[in-house]
């Protein structure tokens, strides 16, 4: 587990965090922290909110249903119960079994037997509005009402009570002034012979009566429709007065719907009208064969959760403002002092230590400006004492160099001029004294560290005269000059101890007469030196024995290869030095990188440093 929380530290240091800059780090932590938590909430307090409300509207649009299909089964059996009266009635049967045989006079009288029964009972059904009997031929014996009903509509109507063979058959009629009706049509049997149909009876109700009375037991909300379908689909009434009634409801995937639910007598389901999404809620009336229906739409059902959404996303807007405004706050609180650090700290890198930063604050961004302050003071003072300790050094360095002439060089020399002398008797004695001369002059008496490029070829030319002296012609000078060497200046006493090592290390072991080569040329911004010989050359060992050895009593000044890098290092920078190549028997190149120096002076090689 401890593995575990080291990986994820380790993750977390090296990962996209530490890969981002830090204002849209604390950005993004902000947000994360406030508004990420406040629409997790704000989504499960809505989706809470909107199935605990679809849940109450259904369990609620259930129950009205429920009441209203019982309100209208209960009117259902009323007008059944006032059928049978009036069709059980011994009137009623024998005057339809001898309806062919009876004059005028006779079927009067009946009529008035029966119209006397109808009219004690029709005020009791306050919905009725006609009452008709036909015979089974079809004849009208006996009608009473305000709205007839249309023949065809009788016809329709008979065949069906026919193949319900005296059971209760609903449906819709417009009667022949063109108003809405439920009739109840049932075909009438002999009490005496039940297989026998003597006739068929019409009760009539008027369907807008009836929908405004049953529907407004239950409220079912805004823009919600209930409507009464028969077993075929057909609206038999409905609240929508826009609705065609006697035909198939328009939206057929109600219907269907209900058609394929379960067999139980109540349900709910959701379907996809031209309208929009609906719930619909159905219950069976089993006394009717019908169904009452309820089509409440999810904008109803859902303005509650809308409304909860509207104010959790007006309050999250609030949150995620108000948010981003403090993080924006806190953020530049923080991101503005790191940008002066950051900018501070960049121009120390460029050198420019003449800067303060002002950070004002008690927090721990003030408290590192302050040290940083002081700590560059510090920094400043510390440069300006090694400048002047490096200054101090390079001239003592400088001084200590020109001042080692070795006295064993001076003894050999004065001794080879003497033995010269004595035993040749040649002029070469006055130039090499002359040489000798000159070349004190240059080393010793001269104060500077820098000469031209021309006077150090002169001092070379000068300890090359002093060498022939004991060497002879065993070794010869080239140069390749493609520079002004009366213009750029290079340390004084540099080319000699690489030539002294080319004449005394290269003629070691060598029948041949050396060449060494010296070329000088510019190189982009620097000057170059070569010093080529085609001496004896030695292996690495060698090489680094030559660059560990101490004062040797052979040179003129005790000034090895590695005290010419030094020295080169040590007035350039690391920047600059020399680079030997060698092998045995192929000659040793020694390569020199200087910069380019056009005037004397120290000033100027200090801004070459730069």
């Amino acid at each position: 587990m401890k593995t575990k929380l080291c990986e994820f530290r380790e993750t977390v240091k090296g990962g996209f965090f530490r890969n981002t800059r830090i204002q849209p780090r604390l950005l993004l932590s902000f947000i994360c922290i406030s508004i990420i938590p406040a629409l997790m909430i704000g989504f499960f307090s809505y989706g809470q909110s909107s199935r605990s409300n679809t849940a109450n509207i259904t369990n609620s649009s259930v129950a009205l249903l429920e009441q209203i299909g019982n309100s209208i089964t209960n009117e259902a059996r009323k007008y059944s119960y006032f059928c049978d009266n009036l069709t059980s009635s011994s009137n009623v049967q024998f005057s339809l079994s001898n309806y062919q045989i009876f004059d005028d006079a006779r079927k009067g009288e009946y009529i008035s037997e029966i119209d006397k029964m109808v009219g004690e009972r029709f005020s009791e059904f306050i919905y009725l509005t006609d009452v008709q009997i036909d015979t089974y031929m079809g004849d009208v014996f006996y009608e009473m009402g305000f709205y007839p009903l249309s023949s065809k509509d009788i016809e329709k109507a008979t065949a069906r009570a026919a193949e319900s063979n005296g059971r209760d058959y609903w449906t819709y009629f417009t009667s022949t002034k063109g108003t809405d009706h439920i009739v109840l049509c049932r075909q009438i049997n002999s009490r005496t012979n039940s297989s026998r149909a003597i006739g068929y009876i019409f009760a009539s109700v008027s369907e807008n009566i009836f929908a405004n009375n049953t529907y407004r037991l239950g409220e079912f909300g805004e823009g919600a429709d209930i409507f009464l379908l028969d077993a075929d689909g057909n609206v038999m009434s409905s609240s929508n007065r826009d609705v065609v009634m006697g035909e198939k409801l328009q939206d057929e995937a109600v219907f269907t719907s209900i058609n394929q639910a379960t067999a139980a007598d109540t349900g709910t389901f959701s379907v996809k009208l031209a309208k929009g999404d609906y719930l619909v809620v159905y219950k069976y009336i089993e006394s009717m064969s019908w169904y009452a229906v309820s089509a409440i739409p999810y904008a109803y059902i859902n303005k509650t959760s809308n409304e909860i959404r509207t104010s959790i996303f007006i309050v999250c807007t609030i949150c995620i403002v108000f948010s981003f405004l403090l993080s924006l706050l806190v953020s530049v609180s923080i991101i503005s002092p790191l940008k002066e650090i950051v900018t501070f700290v960049k121009g120390i890198i460029g050198g420019n230590l003449n800067v303060q930063l002002n950070v004002r604050g008690n927090d721990e961004l003030a408290y590192l400006a302050d040290n940083l302050n002081v700590m560059v003071n510090r920094i400043s003072n510390l440069l300006i004492e090694v400048e002047k300790e490096q200054k101090l050094k390079r001239e003592k360095e400088i001084q200590a160099l020109q001042a080692q002439i070795n006295p064993h060089f001076l003894f050999n020399t004065l001794n080879s001029l003497k033995f010269t002398a004595l035993m040749s008797r040649v002029p070469v004695v006055s130039d090499g004294i002359g040489a000798l001369a000159e070349l004190l002059k240059n080393t010793i008496l001269d104060e500077g560290y820098l000469s031209t490029i021309k006077e150090e070829l002169q001092n070379i030319e000068h300890y090359v005269l002093i060498q022939r002296i004991r060497y002879g012609d065993s070794f010869k000078i080239e140069y390749d000059i493609r520079v002004d060497s009366e213009k750029f200046m290079i340390l004084k006493f540099l080319l000699q101890p690489i030539v002294e090592n080319s004449i005394i290390h290269g003629l070691d072991e060598v029948v041949h007469k050396v060449t060494i080569k010296i070329s000088i040329y510019q190189e982009d911004d620097y000057l170059m030196v070569s010093i080529i010989d085609d001496g004896r050359g030695f292996d690495e060992s060698q090489l680094a024995r030559r660059r560990d050895e101490d004062v040797s009593s052979k040179k003129l000044a005790g000034i090895g290869i590695s005290n010419v890098d030094e020295r080169i290092k040590l007035n350039f920078g690391d920047l600059y030095g020399l680079k030997i190549k060698t092998c045995p028997g192929c000659g040793t190149e020694v390569e020199m990188k200087l910069p380019l120096i056009t005037e004397k002076g120290e000033t100027d090689v200090q801004s070459t440093d730069r």
